[in-house]
């Protein structure tokens, strides 16, 4: 695919899907890329981190092999901000979002 940089809206930015070997170890790599993803970009001249845009944080998500081969294609991604702007000692509150449209999930896991 060809993108002017990103795409015309910057919708077309590529994603990364971490795939961990067990819920626990995903788990870890969470937290663990929460303390590094830390980069933001803030409008010129204004120094607000709580109001920067944090892209790699947006377009990363972490699953595990055992969710995907449940047939659960679903993964977690980190909070908009990162800890030392949202709070240190804020819990670290996942999203949990679809890597697939859920219509094209197995039948058996629908509600």
């Amino acid at each position: 695919m060809h993108t002017r940089h990103w795409g015309k809206e910057r919708r077309t930015r590529p994603v990364v899907v971490f795939v961990a070997h067990s819920p626990q170890a995903m788990l870890a790599l969470l937290n663990r890329a929460d303390q590094a993803m830390t980069r933001g970009f803030g409008g010129r001249g204004h120094f607000e981190p709580a109001r920067f845009e944090f892209p790699g944080r947006a377009h990363t998500a972490f699953t595990c092999i055992e969710w995907l081969l449940a047939g659960r294609p679903v993964a977690l991604r980190l909070p908009v901000l990162p800890p030392e702007v949202r709070g240190q000692h804020t819990d670290l509150r996942p999203e949990r979002v679809a890597l697939l449209p859920e219509d094209w999930w197995p039948t058996a896991h629908h509600p």
